[in-house]
């Protein structure tokens, strides 16, 4: 995380169900076999459980390199039995989010305790018994799961069911609360639905004909605010690159990175000026929509927002230079780390290497999502041979 962390529209808005640590799609589906098998095992106590379902998910890690040695995004490949971090724990609320996991209300403790207990039947809202589910149909899990090897691509049948989860996900808006037939799909819903437009590099790359009006909206104050703010990320770096050459007599590494870019942030910043200048009018907007979807701002961080936004699209290079301007950089930092923040204190900026934290433009998960998306493409298209 960078020193200048700020507001952004909600992911859910966008990619529902993705963290940004998720790795491959397929891990939807591995998630719920291993619980499921965790829960046939009949356990008794919670500690069998745990034991069953640790079991179930380390074994993932063994069948997973021996389906494909070369894949990457196996989780916990490094660390093996030594896991701390769970596939279960990082895919859990993606699963409620995409349908996958039909009883989306239930934690984690209480899939345990019904697989301790198991409950056949639920009450409906008129007072009626009905089945209990806490799965959607999933695909069959596979042969001897989890032993024998896995690929780490789904399968061209899970491939579908993946894509049609993703396509069926839906916005909240105030609409939709009062009649919820006018739920809007969301960006991940309409890319799933044209997998092929997951090659565009950032979701302002995206055809127009993905985008719903009300995503068209979204996706261009999105644009305004990734480019407007990373200027305050890069001047952040460029912050603690010098205060560290200060301190020690010495360049840490990458510095000459970072002025490289400025320089190009700067150029994007000039290259669509009016369009930036169009974009910081709209803040107000943009945080009315946040406010809509219940997204509650600080002062502190709208003053920042709008602070920096309002500089840097006016004189992008007199924001980088500005000494108000780092100050409040400054200021922001210690408000959100405290005595982790390296523009104040010594061991943070000590401890620091010259990674080029926060150097990318914020892209609201679309890595994540369109990565797993590919993996659908990719899963659809694979052959028994392949």
């Amino acid at each position: 995380m960078t020193g200048v962390q700020t507001c952004a529209l909600p992911i859910y808005q966008f990619f529902p169900g993705t963290s940004t640590i998720q790795t491959r799609a397929r891990y939807f589906l591995i998630v719920p076999w291993a619980l499921q098998r965790a829960a046939d095992a009949r356990p008794r106590t919670k500690d069998q459980y745990d034991r069953r379902l640790r079991d179930a998910e380390v074994a993932t890690i063994d069948a997973l390199k021996a389906g494909d040695p070369q894949a990457t995004g196996i989780i916990g490949v490094e660390r093996g039995t030594n896991i701390q971090t769970l596939p279960s724990a990082i895919y859990w609320s993606g699963t409620a989010a995409w349908g996958i996991r039909a009883a989306g209300h239930l934690s984690r403790s209480d899939l345990r305790d019904l697989a301790i207990a198991p409950r056949e039947t639920r009450r409906t809202d008129d007072g009626q018994a009905a089945p209990f589910r806490i799965w959607d149909d999933l695909p069959a899990r596979p042969a001897k799961f989890p032993v024998n090897p896995l690929e780490i691509l789904p399968t061209p049948g899970e491939a579908e069911y993946l894509l049609t989860k993703m396509a069926q996900t839906r916005i909240s808006t105030p609409a939709s609360i009062a009649d919820p037939d006018h739920a809007e799909p969301t960006l991940l819903a309409q890319v799933a639905l044209k997998p092929h437009t997951a090659i565009a590099e950032h979701i302002w790359d995206l055809p127009s004909n993905v985008l719903t009006p009300h995503l068209a909206n979204l996706v261009n104050l999105a644009w305004g605010f990734s480019l407007v703010i990373q200027g305050a990320r890069l001047r952040y770096l460029d912050l603690v690159f010098h205060r560290k050459s200060e301190m020690t007599g010495l360049t840490p590494p990458n510095r000459e990175n970072v002025d490289v870019l400025l320089a190009d942030w700067r150029d994007q910043m000039r290259d669509q000026d009016a369009h930036v200048h169009e974009w910081v009018n709209r803040l107000p907007e943009m945080f009315a929509i946040l406010a809509q979807q219940g997204v509650t701002l600080r002062r502190n961080t709208r003053d920042f927002v709008s602070t920096w936004s309002t500089a840097a699209v006016e004189d992008p290079s007199g924001a980088l230079q500005s000494t108000h301007l780092a100050e409040l950089i400054r200021n922001r930092e210690n408000s959100l780390k405290g005595p982790a923040a390296r523009l104040s204190y010594d061991s943070p900026l000590l401890a620091w290497n010259g990674e080029l934290l926060g150097s990318e433009r914020l892209d609201f998960r679309w890595a994540v999502a369109r990565r797993h998306i590919q993996d659908c493409v990719d899963g659809k298209g694979a052959t028994d041979a392949q």
